[in-house]
């Protein structure tokens, strides 16, 4: 019995090591977490409207399951999410979507590929940045994930439909 007991458990180790790499700052001091769960996209997706964007938003919400973000400007926590997400992207074999490496920021996107091309299951985006407060610079990291099956083609539209242009986007300073 014992033997069964260590089998199943060094078996389902990697699973439950995986599951623990992010939830672990849900519970962790200095750390602000946001969930929303696939009940609240589906109340979100019940909303009608005739507006014909708002329409697409909603369909893209009814494939979420999962949203987390997770934000921190204390250090060491910054290290321990660093080093969840390296994990969490080499246990699960992410792809990188998209690195961006400024003086002031670096995000990172990754994808877990879905059914097809125009689809992923997971969505995981982290920035790691210094934050200047009058000259003295502090980190902050913040991780957003987005677990369901999430339509690309779908965000893709959406954007362009917002007219998101590189003259409306601007990193914080």
């Amino acid at each position: 019995m014992k033997k069964l007991i260590l089998i199943l458990t060094i078996a389902l180790l990697p699973f439950m090591v995986n599951a623990q790499t992010l939830s672990q700052f849900e519970d962790t001091d200095g750390v602000t977490t946001v969930i929303v769960n696939k009940k609240a996209f589906e109340l979100m997706s019940t909303v009608g409207t005739e507006n014909e964007e708002a329409k697409e938003f909603v369909e893209l919400l009814q494939g979420i399951n999962e949203l987390k973000v997770f934000t921190t400007e204390n250090s060491e926590v910054v290290n321990k999410m660093k080093n969840a997400i390296q994990l969490r992207v080499k246990k699960d074999k992410l792809s990188e979507l998209l690195r961006v490496n400024d003086k002031d920021a670096k995000v990172n996107i990754y994808i877990k590929e879905g059914n097809d091309k125009d689809h992923v299951t997971e969505l995981l985006m982290f920035v790691n940045e210094l934050k200047n407060n009058g000259g003295n610079r502090s980190p902050e990291a913040v991780i957003l994930l987005i677990t369901g099956d999430i339509d690309l083609t779908r965000v893709s539209q959406l954007i362009n439909q917002m007219n998101v242009s590189d003259k409306n986007l601007k990193l914080k300073k």
